[in-house]
């Protein structure tokens, strides 16, 4: 329980905030080694601890003894130094004259071996203070009067800690037998009610016999130091009128001694403290308390198992971070209700979660806190050997308050749930204990810093306030803590303030290492910590100032003869008094000092300055330099628009220059534009966008001396918005838009990402602004969001997609803010690398292949559109438009034109033949593809290049058949077809048969070409009249008819003296054939 003087928490406090900013870890662990050599002539167990108390071991030594030590697990790139100390008391806490010594320090930069050299333990000798007195005061409680002891701290510069000098307490009580019972006077029953208290920095000690009229006497000694003795002291009677009650669970062992239970709130000097016992407790135990002042108080209880009025190992706790928060006010507290339960230790892990800034820009990590404090049982050494995120073994030390280490993890998040393992070796134990802690929770609750910040005037009792989280833990407490920016040793802290509180004064619990000193830069952190011990912390930077200093100027850029104001603190108010000067080639240049308030300098930029940092004396005092450069040029200008998510207009908005707060203006209501000028004239600069109520919005880096106008509008998020992106409190988030040179949304954008830390970072996609989804950009908005930044990264975005060119843009991240800009692509110029067919007709598709279509705006073939589809980046399919000419095709681009080589449109000749004849048309110009055949379609069309000239013949077949004449594209009776090819074109051929033969059946006469045909077509009776002609067969006669075959006639059927000749043999094997002038052959 810890009721008064000990310093709980404080170098955890301030070692964490130092090694946020300048550890940088990683998943290798060093190891540092040595010897310790005992010259104190004393025996007992020796403690080593890293510089930094996060790491350590313990052994038992001999007096003379020398031994080996080596001390796992060491993370951190920093300088340490190996401590030791004889723990002679066996109380697991060092004391001022207790055997120590130093090792020499060493650099620790990667996972190796560092031998720190030998250890020499020494007596040291501490004498109690000279006004020191061991009793601070004798409070009355419930069943007992507790003794609020004080250690007597003493400081170790060399060591940089705060040792307790004594070591054990004898109390002496007696009876008061003064009419005032404020004053000890005529004391009876003098007795020595306890001896050899020791002192385990445990504040207090319980005395069950004690009452009211007792009056007490302290002694406090210490190893080769004269002992102290304070003056008798009254009991101190109850301070309040109201009470606390309610039920204590007891779990894991029936109890052997009294309950002691207090409520206590340590936010003031002195504490506020009520306590009861109980001398016989059972479980569940009913308390009460009363004589409680109003106030928030936390509920402290040990079961005090030996019996010697004391919490030490072997009694049962809460444990630190099992504590119930009970606020009175006004009135009486019941239903109170807390549980403690018997284990060998109280063994934890916490997280601790860094945010903010230093003087070297933004950060936000993360820790592990492992904690073990002995309960039941002593420990003397923990080991980690397992669990993510670090490299084991770690060796853990011993502090003030029990083992402890902080294992720093940079920017990876711990993950709820996540499993540690430790080995506990107790005292007198062989061997270890495993045991498991599991991380439950990653606080982002962060308390936000509101005051002070930056330059402001100096004040001894300076006020820092904040604004409470808004989404805090169920219970919590809030430390705040100052310490030197440069050197980070801590100049003050308080903690364990109540979850109402949003501000204290400086030093206001009289705890402070010193006072503030003027001109000194410093940083502040507010701390949310939770019931079960996880913490979000949250920094800012601070100087509090005397003389002269620069907030801000406007323009932030210009030329000779330029107007520039210089905004700050301390100011004379007397021109001639303020010495301002600027960069310039041969040194600094004073510049003419127009106007002057306490506030703002009025000057005019002289000639020969150069870009650079603008300084200030003002009444000899300074100088005092601004933070950013006056460039020198033509000021940039931008203006644009502020909206939020649903993209209404938002006035009211404050834009200005990052790190420049005196170059802003505010967006106008109802349009939400702003314009901006005075920006940089060279170099880059960002703005940012502020309104109460929505996060900041950070533009990209913008180059200076441009003068901007832009449509794309600054979008404010609020913290809602932002967290539904999975957005760590703490960390910086990214959302960009990828967009054509017009500024329209390009969908299926892929987004590269570079991080100047080396950091890997997700893009997420999101169509609506809200869910995200899909492997790309959306066409609909060609939103980026990339969640989760490490804070002061350079961010370098930019995309990819086939068929475009992007630029990056760049970003300076910010934690608690949203960077916004914007990835600007062009097409990239299209190629065509052929076409397939190279020639064909219209209305037939061509394939056309290449690189970089996706914009593909139209397609041309010799000058005529023609429809097409896109079907990827490398191929469109295009329709040889109606009427085309032959002629490239050409790929009409948001990127360009693009040519293919020729296309030839080809028109299709088609022949037929008719007629009663037979013969063949063939083409004998450009070629002889068309050889048609009366009967057959074969090889009667084909295609020509658009313009030829075909020509055509056609032969009659050598049985009978002539040729009569061309119809359709040809109109000539004789001769060759000449046909020219502008449209698709048809030719007829006619052909008739020659009347080698008449056929008379009666009054009909039928003409035929050739005698089978014409015995085919005969009847019985019929007479074939036969020209004299020459007639090939052989012949089969093998009808049953009986005909007349009659020959020798002339082209009209006129007899002649010739004859008809058949050739190649005749047969008759049916029917009859008679013969006239006929002759065979």
């Amino acid at each position: 329980m810890v009721l008064h003087g000990r310093n709980v928490g404080i170098f955890r406090v301030v070692l964490a905030v130092v090694l946020t900013v300048i550890v940088a870890t990683g998943a290798w662990a060093a190891t540092l080694t040595g010897n310790v050599q005992n010259s104190s002539g004393k025996a007992g167990r020796v403690y080593l601890r890293a510089s930094n108390n996060s790491f350590g071991t313990s052994f038992t030594i001999a007096a003379g003894q020398t031994l080996p030590f080596s001390i796992r697990g060491v993370t951190s790139n920093n300088m340490y130094t190996v401590d030791a100390f004889l723990d002679v008391t066996g109380l697991g806490v060092q004391h001022a004259n207790d055997p120590t010594g130093i090792s020499s320090s060493v650099q620790v930069t990667s996972d190796t071996t560092y031998n720190v050299g030998t250890i020499t333990l020494a007596n040291p000798s501490v004498p109690f203070s000279g006004e020191y007195s061991p009793l601070a005061t004798p409070l009355a409680a419930n069943g007992a009067v507790f003794l609020m002891l004080d250690s007597d701290f003493y400081y170790s510069e060399q060591y940089n800690r705060e040792y307790p000098v004594a070591e054990t307490f004898d109390v002496e009580r007696a009876t008061n037998g003064s009419a005032n019972p404020a004053i000890c006077a005529s004391l009876t029953n003098i007795t020595t009610v306890k001896t050899g208290i020791k002192n385990r920095d445990q504040g207090a000690w319980a005395d069950s016999a004690g009452q009211a009229t007792s009056c007490y006497r302290v002694t406090a000694h210490a190893s080769g130091q004269a002992s102290v003795t304070s003056s008798w002291m009254p009991v101190m009677p109850k301070q309040g009128s109201r009470s606390v009650s309610g039920t204590i669970t007891i779990n894991g062992v029936t109890p052997s001694g009294p309950l002691y239970v207090a409520v206590v709130d340590e936010s003031g000097d002195p504490p506020k403290v009520a306590a009861a016992a109980i001398s016989n407790p059972s479980s569940p135990q009913a308390f009460t308390i009363t004589g409680v002042e109003d106030g928030t108080y936390f509920l402290f209880a040990f079961l005090d198992m030996n019996n010697n009025g004391t919490e030490d190992f072997g009694d049962v706790v809460f444990g630190e971070f099992n504590t119930t928060h009970v606020v009175v006010n006004g009135q009486n507290v019941t239903g109170v209700s807390a549980t403690m339960t018997a284990v060998d230790s109280l063994a934890s892990i916490m997280t601790n979660h860094w945010t903010g800034n230093s003087q070297w820009g933004y950060f936000d990590n993360y820790s592990l806190n492992f904690a073990i404090d002995g309960m039941r049982k002593k420990p003397v050494t923990v080991v980690v050997t397992s669990g993510p995120n670090i490299a084991v073994p770690i060796d853990i030390g011993l502090n003030d308050w029990g083992f402890s280490s902080w294992v720093f993890i940079n920017s990876t998040r711990p993950t709820p749930g996540s499993q540690y393992n430790l080995d506990i070796t107790y005292e007198g134990d062989s061997s270890p204990t495993p045991t498991t802690v599991t991380i439950s929770t990653v606080l982002d609750a962060f308390a936000t810093n509101l005051a002070p910040t930056g330059n402001i005037q100096f004040n001894q009792n300076q006020l820092f306030s904040w604004a409470a989280p808004s989404s805090p833990p169920a219970s919590y407490t809030y430390t705040v803590q100052v310490s030197d920016a440069t050197n980070y040793n801590q100049i003050w802290y308080i903690e364990d303030l109540p979850s109402t509180t949003t501000s204290v004064t400086y030093n206001q619990n009289n705890e402070a290492f010193g006072p503030l000193e003027a001109n000194k830069t410093c940083q502040w952190s507010v701390s949310v910590r939770d019931a079960a011990g996880n913490a979000a912390f949250r920094q800012t930077v601070f100087t509090p100032v005397t003389g002269p200093a620069i907030n801000g100027f406007n323009p932030a850029g210009g030329n000779t003869g330029t107007t520039v104001y210089i905004d700050g603190l301390n100011f004379s108010t007397t021109p001639a008094n303020n010495v301002v000067t600027f960069a310039g080639s041969m040194g600094r240049v004073a510049a003419t000092v127009t106007n002057a308030t306490a506030s703002r300098l009025t000057v005019t930029v002289p000639s020969g300055v150069t870009t650079g940092t603008i300084q200030v004396t003002s009444s000899g005092v300074g100088s005092a330099e601004s933070t950013s450069s006056f460039s020198v040029g033509t000021a940039g200008s931008f203006a644009g628009l502020v909206v939020n998510s649903a993209s209404t207009p938002l006035g009211g908005v404050a834009v200005s220059l990052g790190g420049n707060p005196s170059v802003t203006t505010t967006s106008q209501v109802g349009t939400g534009s702003f314009s901006l000028g005075g920006l940089p004239a060279n170099g880059t600069y960002d703005l940012v966008a502020e309104k109460t109520g929505y996060l900041p919005a950070v533009s990209a880096v913008i180059n200076g001396g441009s003068a901007i106008t832009t449509t794309a509008p600054f979008l404010l998020f609020t913290q809602a918005e932002v967290n539904s992106w999975g957005v760590y409190a703490g960390k910086g988030v990214i959302t960009a838009r990828v967009v054509d040179q017009s500024g329209n949304p390009i969908g299926g954008a892929v987004a590269s990402i570079q991080s100047g830390m080396g950091k890997t970072y997700t893009a997420y996609y999101s169509s609506d602004g809200i869910t995200f989804g899909g492997t790309s950009t959306s066409a609909n908005n060609g939103l980026i969001v990339i969640p989760n930044l490490e804070p002061n990264d350079w961010v370098t975005l930019g995309a990819s997609k086939t068929g475009w060119t992007f630029y990056t843009t760049s970003f300076r991240v910010r934690p608690f803010a949203v960077g916004e800009g914007a990835v600007f692509g062009a097409p990239s110029m299209p190629s065509v690398s052929g076409i397939s067919p190279q020639s064909g007709k219209a209305g037939s598709t061509v394939t056309i292949t290449g690189s970089n279509f996706e914009t593909t705006q139209s397609v041309t073939l010799a000058g005529q559109n023609a429809s097409f589809v896109v079907n990827s980046a490398t191929q469109i399919t295009v329709t040889v438009p109606a009427g085309a000419s032959t002629g490239a095709f050409v790929v009409n681009t948001l990127g360009g034109d693009a040519g293919s080589g020729l296309f030839t449109v080809l028109q299709t000749l088609a022949v037929t033949t008719t007629g009663t004849g037979n013969g063949t048309v063939t083409s004998v110009s450009p070629d002889s593809r068309i050889a048609c055949q009366s009967g057959s379609a074969t090889n009667c069309s084909a295609d020509f290049d658009k313009g030829i000239t075909v020509t055509l013949t056609a032969t009659p077949d050598n049985s009978g058949s002539i040729f009569s004449g061309w119809s359709g594209a040809c109109t000539a009776s004789a001769g060759d077809c000449s046909v020219t090819m502008d449209a698709d074109k048809a030719v007829t051929a006619t052909f008739s048969v020659t009347p080698n033969l008449k056929l008379i059946n009666g009054m009909t006469e039928t003409t035929f070409a050739s005698l089978a045909d014409a015995y085919a077509a005969a009847v019985t009776g019929d007479t074939i009249m036969a020209r004299a002609l020459d007639f090939t067969g052989p012949f089969n006669f093998n009808r049953n008819v009986a005909i007349l075959l009659s020959g020798g006639y002339d082209a009209s059927f006129t007899p002649t003296a010739g004859y008809t000749k058949l050739l190649g043999g005749l047969t008759v094997s049916l029917g009859s054939v008679t013969f006239s002038n006929v002759a065979l052959q």
